[in-house]
């Protein structure tokens, strides 16, 4: 009887083994399954699982920067600001409604906001000379010349034609006393 018993409960044992070995196999094929035919399988035909949207209206950002352009050209400070302001709510991260509203603020002489705006112009058009430019003209208008002496440096190489990028450059480093012989030729390529 003991004997028995031994083997009742081994075979027992190898029938439950068994049948967690089928489950085990069958909850992988169940894995396999969803990750092969995906999640979409589960969901009915007109189902979204993402709705994504934007407040982005890069188009309209692009008619009220041109508004504020214009409204600054005829000395309307004002309506150049508000225009300039609703350009960056139409979409924050249109590059140019940054820049023009430092270029306002700084013509305002508001260094503070100009400094913000362009710094903000540079994250999002990192590749545009003339935003490093005018970020270089309000720091070095804040006092903070280094900065904006590597900026007009960075701005110049990018754009080597321009000349308000080497003029300004040459001109701070002879306020700062420099006198090399780089100096000397960058005022020649301004002949």
């Amino acid at each position: 009887p003991a004997a028995q018993s031994s083997r009742v409960r081994a075979a027992l044992a190898s029938t439950f083994s068994q049948a967690r070995r089928r489950r085990r196999w069958s909850l992988f094929l169940a894995g396999v399954s969803v990750v092969h035919l995906g999640c979409s399988s589960f969901r009915q035909p007109s189902e979204t699982v993402i709705k994504v949207e934007t407040t982005r209206n890069t188009d309209k950002a692009q008619r009220l920067t041109h508004m504020g352009i214009v409204a600054f050209h005829k000395q309307h400070v004002v309506l150049a600001t508000k225009k300039f302001r609703e350009a960056i709510a139409a979409d924050d991260e249109y590059g140019p409604a940054h820049n023009n509203l430092g270029r306002l603020s700084y013509e305002e002489g508001d260094l503070y906001q100009a400094v913000m705006a362009f710094e903000r112009a540079r994250e999002l058009m990192p590749e545009d000379p003339a935003v490093l430019y005018n970020l270089g003209l309000a720091l070095e208008s804040a006092g903070r010349t280094a900065e904006a002496l590597d900026l007009y440096y960075t701005a110049n190489s990018m754009d080597p034609t321009d000349p308000a990028f080497l003029g300004n450059l040459v001109r701070l480093r002879i306020r700062q006393g420099d006198r090399d012989e780089l100096l000397q030729s960058q005022l020649r390529d301004l002949i």
